[in-house]
């Protein structure tokens, strides 16, 4: 019960910053930075405002707008599905939040921001032009890979996001030049 009395103050003193809370006993075991695991346990806490069934943000946005609140709600789902990868990004890659080289926090943030960023574009589905579903599992695929945690293949995911960058550019002014004609 000490560590809920710790918890719950206001006035937190280093003394209480530095006991374990109840969200990382465990963590140590498997080699998480603490920070890294009371980020975690926060970060899904944030979470809770767009996950149904609480989803308070949801649901006063969709009154807002007079829309059905299950369906807002399941949107709202849909388009931060990728917010929740983040939380375990964190924990593989503890370098997103500052802790490392300067060389590691610049790679990791790159490559996890183009990762979502492709994996995102694969579930809207939409890519300077409407992705089929080839297309689509392709920029998942590579988007997947490049928050993988292990180097050698987010190298190989490095590569294949130039050729389908390219690719992507290229089939778009096509579209464009045929649409002319």
């Amino acid at each position: 019960m000490e560590w809920l009395r710790g918890c719950c103050q206001t006035n937190a003193n280093s003394s209480q910053l530095s006991r374990p809370h109840p969200c990382h006993v465990g963590a140590a075991e498997f080699g998480v930075n603490d920070l890294v695991a009371n980020m975690f346990v926060f970060y899904f806490a944030l979470l809770s405002h767009i996950t149904p069934p609480v989803c308070l943000a949801v649901f006063a946005g969709a009154q807002i707008a007079g829309a059905n609140m299950w369906e807002t709600a399941w949107v709202a789902v849909k388009m931060s599905s990728v917010a929740y990868l983040l939380p375990f990004l964190i924990v593989f890659m503890p370098s997103l939040l500052l802790l490392g080289t300067p060389y590691e926090i610049a790679i990791d943030s790159i490559t996890a921001l183009v990762g979502l960023l492709l994996i995102i574009t694969a579930i809207q589905g939409w890519a300077l032009y409407l992705l089929n579903w080839p297309e689509r599992l392709c920029f998942f695929a590579v988007g997947a890979c490049l928050v993988w945690p292990d180097g050698t293949i987010r190298s190989v995911a490095a590569v294949l996001t130039l050729f389908l960058g390219i690719y992507t550019v290229m089939r778009s002014k096509r579209r464009d030049n045929l649409s002319v004609l």
